[in-house]
């Protein structure tokens, strides 16, 4: 799988939830525990698993709504590229590199994902509600918090 993305650009990031119905105010509620990187014409589900410490990997045909909801709420789907990018301009997103930390895109500790224009987007699933997502200063958190 890593041999189809290397190269391909990173055309869109989303993550998952759920908009609670109530009245007077809507509010999207994410679900972290997974993320969807879509690179051209190739979706990747990440997943943290073993209460938040693991990471896997997998290619899907669209993104998954893996969670229980009540009537009341809406599954919903957000992007959320213009957070996670340097640079929203889809030529600067190009895959460089991609290395596992402890394991294998099946099961890891994190994912990191170096981009040819240099920003580095690092895959996390310890936090709390399930994957953080940042950059340099989270990797380096990572391997602090992880000696």
């Amino acid at each position: 799988m890593l041999s189809t993305i290397i190269g391909k650009k990173i055309t869109d990031i989303y993550t998952v939830g759920f908009i609670y119905l109530e009245e007077g105010q809507n509010e999207f509620t994410p679900d972290l525990r997974w993320m969807y990187f879509e690179f051209e014409d190739i979706l990747i589900e990440f997943e943290s698993f073993k209460q938040y410490s693991r990471l896997k990997m997998e290619k899907v045909l669209d993104v998954r709504y893996r969670f229980e909801c009540d009537e009341d709420m809406i599954k919903v789907k957000s992007s959320v590229k213009e957070l996670v990018l340097v640079s929203s301009i889809l030529a600067d997103n190009i895959v460089k590199d991609i290395e596992f930390q402890d394991g294998t895109e099946k099961n890891c500790a994190a994912v990191k994902i170096v981009l040819e224009n240099g920003q580095i987007i690092f895959i996390d699933p310890g936090f709390p509600y399930g994957i953080g997502v940042g950059g340099k200063e989270q990797e380096k958190y990572f391997h602090l918090s992880n000696r």
